[in-house]
């Protein structure tokens, strides 16, 4: 069930009733069996197989407790990372796609051992369920955010009751993001843009990099939506990356919790253990090249991440020794383009067919004016966020106004069911988003 979908909206609503006549203890076991249904929905062997990893690592846990011995999670961490390995370089040989989120699923996880390791804590009985819910939470498998153990396990192990409050908000979170989708991204997915000339990957570059950001948008925002009216604060994963000054700014807003979980699971242990041999530059470039693999297997996504690591460097080292005026904006649109280009794996042809025709822009198959009309609006939308640095602002309104507005939401997602306009957006997200 893709979260744009009229069963999925439907999924969730039924799964918030369940939950507001479930007694307070039993609430995170409701979380539990969704979360199990919605990936059931994927395919019984490809659930099984996750739960199977998930009861591994569990049980490791509880053999470490045993032993006290430290010395084990190094090697329950290398298990993760081989298995992870396997899922993404298996379907490059063999003729089967993995399910989404299974990068999520796998960071996540990762994430909460190595958590256990540095802490040295041991794992709990009472940490069992939510040790289980955290990498299936189904809220954050399609688009993140890859959530951590100390801002997520509190929240799990105390669902709140039933908030009004926490309802009205989520609807109004979903709704954004679902109209960003369908206002933006499906027009886009549906018309032809055809252009040439060697200003042809430029345009798909931009282009591509700001449909793929309001789509992940649209998808985060869309899961934060449905953990908010269970009462659950999901951390923000995007926000307006075209206000970025700078390559070190631009991962600041870029799916935030990939950056953070990088840069706190692998760059900087690996400063604080081979700073003083390695550059440090090198080793900011190195854990790029990781990012860029963990999109995908292929020379395109390790262009990506080596296109991001290089320019970060870039920077850094200009600020160093020159600090040029306006170099961090010129590398922050080059890593726009280029990261729009390096999604397609046939980036190679797109920018050499660019140099051999001429300069033309062409769309079709698209009501233009409602599409830059929305643009146009979400512009101004994310310029309030800006200003009042803050992603959710309306979340401080009015009670009343907030509930007025999710009722008219509410009476347009009625309307588009009669006109199938939901039913019409099961699409898949493209390649991008199998990760």
């Amino acid at each position: 069930m893709m979260y744009s979908t009229v069963q999925f909206i439907f999924y969730t609503a039924f799964v918030l009733l369940i939950l507001y006549y479930t007694p307070r203890r039993f609430k995170l076991w409701c979380v539990f069996l969704a979360s199990i249904i919605w990936y059931l929905n994927w395919g019984a062997l490809w659930f099984s197989i996750f739960a199977g990893i998930i009861i591994l690592n569990i049980g490791i846990l509880f053999l470490f407790k045993k032993r006290s011995d430290k010395k084990l999670f190094p090697y329950l961490v290398g298990l993760n990372v081989f298995i992870f390995v396997l899922l993404k370089v298996l379907p490059e040989f063999i003729r089967f796609r993995t399910p989404y989120g299974t990068s999520f699923f796998m960071l996540i996880l990762l994430g909460m051992i190595i958590d256990y390791w540095r802490e040295e804590t041991p794992i709990q009985k009472e940490d069992i369920l939510p040790a289980m819910v955290m990498p299936l939470f189904f809220p954050v498998l399609m688009a993140g955010p890859i959530e951590r153990r100390k801002h997520f396990f509190p929240q799990l192990k105390t669902i709140p009751p039933f908030s009004l409050n926490n309802l009205v908000d989520g609807i109004l979170i979903f709704s954004i993001g679902y109209l960003k989708k369908f206002l933006i991204v499906d027009p886009y997915s549906r018309s032809v843009l055809s252009s040439s000339g060697i200003d042809n990957f430029i345009y798909q570059g931009l282009l591509d990099t700001f449909i793929t950001y309001v789509l992940f948008c649209s998808y985060s925002e869309m899961g934060r939506g449905c953990a908010k009216a269970m009462g659950i604060d999901l951390a923000i994963s995007f926000r307006p990356f075209y206000y970025a000054k700078n390559p070190n700014e631009f991962w600041q807003r870029w799916n935030i919790t990939l950056g953070t979980w990088m840069r706190d699971y692998v760059t900087f242990p690996a400063m604080f253990k081979w700073g003083r041999k390695i550059n440090p530059d090198f080793i900011i470039l190195f854990s790029f090249l990781l990012m860029g693999l963990w999109h995908g297997i292929g020379l395109n996504w390790l262009c990506f991440g080596l296109l991001n690591g290089l320019a970060i460097y870039a920077f850094n080292v200009s600020q160093r020794k020159w600090s040029l005026p306006g170099i961090g904006v010129f590398l922050s649109v080059s890593i726009w383009v280029g990261n729009g280009l390096f999604q397609h794996k046939d980036f190679w042809h797109r920018m050499t067919r660019s140099f051999e025709l001429i300069p033309e822009l062409r769309v079709h198959d698209i009501n233009l004016s409602l599409f830059l009309g929305a643009i146009g609006l979400l512009f101004v939308f994310e310029f309030i966020q800006e200003k009042k640095n803050k992603s959710d602002f309306f979340t401080s309104w009015s009670l009343w106004i907030k509930l007025t507005i999710a009722v008219l939401v509410l009476f347009y997602f009625g309307w588009k069911l009669d006109d199938n306009s939901l039913i019409q957006t099961f699409d898949l997200p493209p390649v991008y988003f199998r990760i």
